[in-house]
């Protein structure tokens, strides 16, 4: 005996084929960032050859929003910013090219320590008072790295401080 569906039914099995449509249709909301740190005879230098490396090979999707570090224990360092972006793009973006490092090697990397570091963050408007679009001269970052399993708790309290930022 042949049974019809219902209209919950349906739905629920229209939802299921359209979960991997739905999985794809990714939000640019990823920034990626690196902090820098150049030699301290050679910021001048450094500053110069990172804006013509930037000009030269990351514009479009790809452009740098570069920032010196004024204080905290960073400080002296530069940040660079990209994106945003969606998390394939990033991942399907691949090597960006012998140019490319070259370039980065001979001409930006020959003025820096050892010191970096690399984050990927999200942007999430709910815990924030601007816009991903929103750009600034100066601005004051936070880096919050809940430990393990205080994600929640992380994220109720910049809700809390959300309210006092808008002030």
């Amino acid at each position: 005996m042949k049974q019809k569906l219902n209209v919950k039914q349906f739905a629920f099995y229209l939802l299921m084929m359209l979960m991997p449509a739905l999985g794809m249709a990714q939000a640019k909301n990823l920034v990626v960032t690196h902090r820098v740190f150049p030699k301290v005879d050679k910021v001048m230098e450094f500053e110069k050859a990172l804006a013509a490396h930037s000009q030269k090979y990351h514009t479009g999707d790809v452009a740098w929003r570069v920032t010196a570090i004024q204080s905290g224990p960073d400080a002296g360092g530069f940040q660079i910013m990209e994106g945003p972006t969606t998390w394939t793009a990033e991942d399907g973006r691949g090597d960006l090219g012998l140019e490319h490092k070259t370039d980065w090697n001979k001409n930006v990397a020959i003025y820096l320590t050892d010191r970096q570091a690399v984050k990927y963050a999200t942007f999430r408007d709910s815990l924030s008072n601007g816009a991903l679009s929103d750009y600034a001269e100066k601005t004051q970052l936070t880096w919050a790295t809940p430990k393990i399993g205080q994600n929640d708790h992380v994220v109720l309290m910049l809700k809390k401080l959300k309210k006092a930022w808008a002030l």
